[in-house]
C-alpha cells in the first residue's frame, strides 16, 4: 500500500510473450532512476509541488531582501531550491518477481523500499507469431496456392515449448485465401480454471497474393 509523502516510481516494463504466456520464475525487473524518473515520482508522490512552492517563496524573499531582481540568479536559485526538496533514489533497483501463467499486459507488481513506492506495469513484447488478442491469440500462415486446392496439414509450433505443435489439417479447397480457421481451446489461458484457454485464430494467407472475391470471414471454420 503507498504512502503519502514518497516518491511513487511507475515504470512499463516488456515482458516477451510467451513469458506471459506459461510464466516464469525469478523474472528480473531493473528500475530507472534518472533524474528525470526521480522528479517524476516525487510528482507521483505529490512532493513536487511543495519543492515548486518552496522555491518560488525563496526566490520572492530574495528579491525583497535585495530590492534587485537578478534573473540569472533568481533562476540558479528556484532550481537549487526544488532539486534540493526532491528525495534520492531507492538504493535497490534490480527486483525479481515469479510471473502467472496467463498474465496479461498492464498487471502491476508493486513494492515498497525505504524511502520510495514502486509499480511495475507489466507490457506484452511482440512476437514473431503470435498476437493476443483478449483470451484469443492470432497467427498468420502461409500456404500456396495447390496446397489450398489440394489441401494439406500445418503445423505451428506453440507460444510455450513443452505444450505439442498445433496440428491444422485444411482440406481439399475447404478453405479459401485470407479465411479464419479457429483451434478450439489453443488461445491464451484464461486464468480464472486451471487448464481453461481461450481460441487460437489463424489467418489463412495465400503466398501469390490474395484474392479479394475468395475472402470468407462469414463462416470461419472451427477445430476442436
Amino acid at each position: 500500500m503507498s504512502q503519502q509523502g514518497r516518491p511513487r516510481y511507475i515504470q512499463k516494463v516488456s515482458i516477451p510473450l510467451e513469458v506471459l504466456y506459461s510464466g516464469g520464475e525469478n523474472v528480473e525487473l531493473k528500475l530507472k532512476t534518472s533524474i528525470f524518473q526521480r522528479y517524476r515520482a516525487a510528482y507521483n508522490g505529490g512532493l513536487l509541488q511543495p519543492a515548486l512552492m518552496q522555491g518560488v517563496i525563496t526566490v520572492l524573499l530574495t528579491w525583497l531582501r535585495s530590492q534587485k531582481v537578478n534573473w540569472f540568479l533568481s533562476f540558479f536559485l528556484f532550481v537549487s531550491m526544488v532539486h534540493v526538496h526532491i528525495p534520492p533514489p531507492p538504493e535497490k533497483v534490480l527486483y525479481s518477481t515469479n510471473i502467472r501463467e496467463g498474465w496479461k499486459g498492464g498487471t502491476k507488481i508493486k513494492y515498497e523500499s525505504a524511502n520510495a513506492d514502486i509499480a511495475f506495469i507489466l507490457q506484452e513484447g511482440s512476437h514473431d507469431t503470435f498476437t493476443r488478442v483478449g483470451n484469443d491469440l492470432h497467427t498468420q500462415v502461409e500456404v500456396s496456392a495447390k496446397q489450398l486446392r489440394r489441401g494439406c496439414t500445418l503445423t505451428i509450433n506453440p507460444l510455450c515449448d513443452s505444450e505439442k505443435p498445433i496440428k491444422l489439417k485444411l482440406r481439399r479447397k475447404q478453405v479459401k485465401n485470407g479465411q479464419i480457421v479457429t483451434v478450439k481451446s489453443r488461445g491464451w489461458p484464461k486464468g480464472s480454471k486451471e487448464g481453461e484457454c481461450g481460441d487460437l485464430q489463424v489467418k489463412i494467407c495465400c503466398k501469390e497474393g490474395v484474392d479479394q472475391a475468395d475472402i470468407s470471414r462469414k463462416n470461419p471454420l472451427i477445430f476442436f
